[in-house]
């Protein structure tokens, strides 16, 4: 029996054009749907006028960076934790920890910037240069005598402030204000336990797991410093600018009235910042927050609910709250949002670039 049912056949090229409509169709909707984000992740940056990051700010390099985490950094993190420092009465002799304060005099006038109160130094380890000077001349002193160093030019440069250069040298006239004993911890299981208990510290693999971490975060800023350093701006939002310059005078506040300072004195004296260099440092933050937008957009970084929680749960006791709701009226959603936005910048630029580790762990 014939199967008299028409058979349809339909071009090859028809076929072909049906797929590129489709494909068109769903490329249109994934560049509409990056294009929403984009402008949201926009929006909450705050640029105006439909700009974007990119009309501020050209990325360099987002990947592919290279650091290496030293034995010697490692060491000096562990003896941060281990050791310290016991007042003595009797002179100041090498390797012990010496404080100091002196007034610097060019041409017999006193000069501000290389001037300092409660510089400390190790003695006997400078080989050469400024501390080289002070610290022989207090060797053999005990707390309260009096010192007087002469210096060169170039070691008057290498005390200053501001880092200005000296053609001059400079005279000293200064006081040891305490002579201190180094004291150095072993590290133990009993000495973990006791001292970091209350951190979730137990043992000694813990404590050195720790001490790694901390320096990974540190690897993790220099390698941020690096992107931001690469990248090229040609402008900024003033708004951007002007909260930066708020938030950092804000923070350089809070330390001031902790170390019993006034704004200017903490920036200037006891920071070391001179207008110049001060003006760099917002310029430098404006930057850094520029390139974390730009970056953002570029990966079209989204944030959950759940992030957000976690961050107010991770950051309210550093912040001095007793609770998270306690931060939350001060911290507004979308301030934590760009903290998170902060996070996951760093995070790409740092999971995507090498960090070698050339040190080793005491097994002991």
């Amino acid at each position: 029996m014939k199967n008299n049912k028409l058979k349809i056949v339909i071009p090859i090229v028809a076929i072909l054009a049906i797929i590129a409509l489709v494909v068109g169709i769903l490329v249109g909707r994934n560049v509409l749907i990056k294009n929403s984000e984009k402008a949201a992740i926009d929006k909450e940056a705050g640029f105006e006028d439909g700009k974007t990051a990119t009309d501020y700010i050209t990325l360099g390099k987002t990947s592919g960076f290279k650091y290496t985490i030293t034995q010697k950094q490692f060491d000096e993190s562990v003896r941060e934790e281990t050791d310290t420092t016991e007042d003595v009465d009797r002179p100041a002799q090498d390797g012990d920890i010496v404080e100091v304060k002196y007034t610097g005099y060019l041409d017999g006038k006193k000069e501000k910037d290389i001037s300092a109160e409660g510089v400390s130094f190790t003695l006997g380890k400078d080989k050469s240069g400024a501390y080289k000077k002070i610290s022989d001349a207090v060797l053999d002193k005990k707390t309260g005598d009096k010192f007087t160093v002469k210096l060169s030019a170039k070691e008057t440069t290498e005390i200053s402030t501001s880092k200005k250069v000296y053609k001059k040298g400079s005279e000293l006239k200064g006081k040891v204000v305490s002579v201190g004993e180094l004291k150095r911890e072993k590290v133990t299981d009993k000495w973990v336990k006791e001292t970091y208990g209350e951190e979730g510290l137990k043992t000694t693999k813990d404590f050195y797991g720790w001490i790694e971490h901390t320096l990974e975060d540190d690897a993790k800023t220099e390698i941020w410093t690096m992107c931001v350093k690469d990248a090229k701006m040609s402008s900024y939002p003033q708004k951007m600018y002007d909260d930066v310059v708020e938030e950092f005078n804000n923070d350089a506040s809070y330390n001031a009235d902790y170390y019993g300072y006034s704004l200017e004195e903490y920036l200037y004296d006891f920071s070391g910042y001179t207008k110049k260099t001060l003006e760099e440092a917002y310029i430098q933050e404006t930057k850094s927050e520029l390139v974390m937008w730009a970056i953002a957009e570029d990966q079209l970084f989204t944030i959950t609910n759940k992030e957000i929680e976690d961050k107010y749960e991770e950051l309210y006791e550093e912040c001095g709250y007793d609770s998270v709701e306690a931060m939350k009226k001060d911290y507004k959603v979308s301030e934590i949002r760009e903290a998170i936005y902060a996070d996951k910048a760093e995070d790409y630029v740092y999971d995507n670039s090498t960090v070698t580790k050339a040190y080793k762990i005491p097994t002991k």
